[in-house]
């Protein structure tokens, strides 16, 4: 759960991003949802991310395409209240190639649900939505625990 101060860090870096943006429409639709909403539950699953690994949190107030979380990219979905929600790790077309991590927000909580890298998405995942845009069911995914110890291990290799 995000604290209170947590959550102005978030509400903040949402605005920021949403005033700097030079085009406000988006390339997706989400039924009540506007861009404030998309960017903020974003921002939660950054800052979740960071302090979950201890990771800093590289895209606050920062412009330009660089890592969400020192060295990951984070995915956040809304929660949905369903029987059995499905919820998926997308890539989309242009997305680095990077290890990304899906979490899901609901009010002030972010559960952080697990990680794969982009060669897994688009081999293990499935198509969806338009041409290019691949989805790995949360069930796929890798444990958080194993996280850090893959990451320890690229590095040394790099």
């Amino acid at each position: 759960m995000l604290t209170d101060e947590q959550m102005g860090r978030c509400q903040v870096e949402a605005s920021r991003r949403l005033n700097s943006a030079t085009n406000n429409k988006q390339t997706f639709v989400l039924p009540g949802k506007d861009r404030y909403d998309i960017d903020l539950i974003g921002c939660m699953g950054e800052l979740a991310v960071s302090l979950y690994t201890g990771r800093k949190w590289l895209a606050e107030g920062v412009e330009g395409d660089g890592y969400d979380v020192d060295g990951l990219e984070v995915r956040t979905s809304f929660y949905k209240d369903e029987l059995k929600p499905m919820y998926r790790l997308i890539i989309r077309p242009r997305d680095k190639d990077a290890v990304y991590v899906l979490c899901i927000a609901k009010g002030n909580e972010v559960v952080v649900a697990g990680w794969a890298n982009t060669w897994a998405v688009r081999n293990l995942g499935k198509p969806i939505y338009e041409e290019g845009v691949y989805g790995l069911e949360r069930t796929k995914l890798y444990k958080m625990s194993d996280l850090e110890e893959v990451l320890e291990f690229a590095s040394r290799s790099s």
